[in-house]
């Protein structure tokens, strides 16, 4: 009987095919599981299938065998007692006479020939079976080693198939991040380049103002002072940050600069641990709040200002304040807020989700606004 051929290993193509598109290795892995559960099905329902032909015919043998032996012992002729002649008693002479030698008696013939060609029969289709029975598991053998390296050729695929699209999935995951860090410092950038106008835009406002009431040594002591100011702040790359140390050192800058406009009403209070000085924030940051502090804190009002900057640490982050003691509701009737939504802008791109921007009237009279960031040393 004609076993089932084992499934053949796929050949592979001619040509290269081009790589799949990435996918996860998850889902790679799960196809090829499932490929190789259904290849080993198909090949254990063959093999018990042909298992049960196997049987069948064994069977179907035996029992000719049984019939042809039960046939051969009914032909089989049964012995009868041999007939033996008497002959009637008859005066001798009393010569001796010899009697002749006995003749056997005639015996029955052989078996059928037809017995004999059912035992021949049954004897050949026993040795048939047992041939059958060892190519059946020869066959079986080479099903198993078949299938063993049609389902090593299918591990070796799905492996070189896993790397392959875990290697363009990393590849992919960088070019990702490459293009994220591009947009990001470009957004920083632009954030930071919209600063330097605002403040240009301030300071040529109180530049003018002095020249108009004929304060032109103070004008020309503002002019070194935003050249000093603009050199500074022009030195670093605008997408870093900077020590809090020159941060501060900027915002003196610009209050001495302002200071030329407000002599009299200007004060300064600055309030930085020196353990803090080499945080990292970004640069420029704080400029936005102290030009809101002297648009609507000092220029609003004749009597003196005091604008306050603190730093502190608390459970790992960075807190600053940038606070004035004056009129306090100007902030929040007559500004429109591009200063102090670039600062909160500037922060998510830099921190995301873990920088806030808090600002309002304080109770005691003036205005807040408290930045808070993660601590970051030794980045700058």
């Amino acid at each position: 009987m004609a076993l089932p051929a084992p499934p053949a290993p796929p050949q592979p193509g001619a040509t290269a095919m081009p790589p799949a598109p990435p996918a996860p290795p998850a889902a790679v892995r799960e196809s090829a599981r499932r490929e190789a559960q259904a290849a080993l099905r198909q090949a254990e329902a063959a093999r018990r299938a042909a298992l049960a032909q196997a049987r069948a015919e064994a069977e179907r043998a035996r029992a000719e065998v049984r019939q042809a032996r039960q046939r051969a012992a009914q032909s089989a002729p049964t012995p009868t007692p041999s007939k033996v002649a008497t002959r009637p008693e008859t005066t001798v002479s009393k010569k001796p006479v010899t009697s002749a030698p006995a003749t056997p008696a005639p015996t029955e013939a052989a078996p059928p020939q037809a017995a004999a060609t059912d035992v021949a029969t049954s004897t050949s289709k026993v040795t048939i079976i047992r041939q059958l029975v060892e190519k059946e598991g020869l066959w079986r053998q080479l099903t198993d080693v078949a299938l063993g390296r049609y389902f090593l050729l299918i591990a070796w695929a799905a492996l070189y198939l896993a790397l392959g699209n875990g290697e363009q999935l990393r590849a992919a995951e960088y070019r990702e991040g490459e293009y994220r860090r591009a947009a990001k410092a470009a957004e920083l950038r632009s954030l930071r380049y919209q600063v330097n106008p605002h403040f240009l835009f301030n300071t040529l406002n109180s530049l003018s103002a002095l020249v108009m009431v004929g304060r032109s040594e103070q004008a020309e002591k503002m002019i070194q002072s935003i050249s000093r100011f603009y050199r500074h702040s022009l030195a670093g790359d605008p997408t870093t940050d900077m020590p809090l140390e020159d941060e501060i050192a900027l915002q003196r800058h610009y209050l001495e600069i302002e200071a030329v406009r407000f002599p009299e009403r200007l004060r300064c209070d600055f309030d930085v641990p020196d353990d803090l000085m080499s945080a990292c924030v970004p640069g420029m940051i704080l400029q936005p709040l102290v030009e809101n502090s002297i648009k609507y804190g000092v220029s609003t009002t004749i009597r003196p200002v005091t604008i306050r900057i603190s730093a502190r640490e608390a459970g790992g982050f960075l807190i600053l304040t940038v606070a004035d003691d004056g009129p306090g509701e100007g902030l929040a009737s007559g500004s429109t807020g591009i200063g102090l939504e670039n600062v909160k802008s500037r922060l998510i791109a830099r921190f995301g989700d873990e920088a806030k921007v808090e600002s309002g009237p304080l109770p005691a009279g003036g205005y807040a606004t408290v930045l808070t960031m993660p601590v970051v040393r030794n980045e700058c």
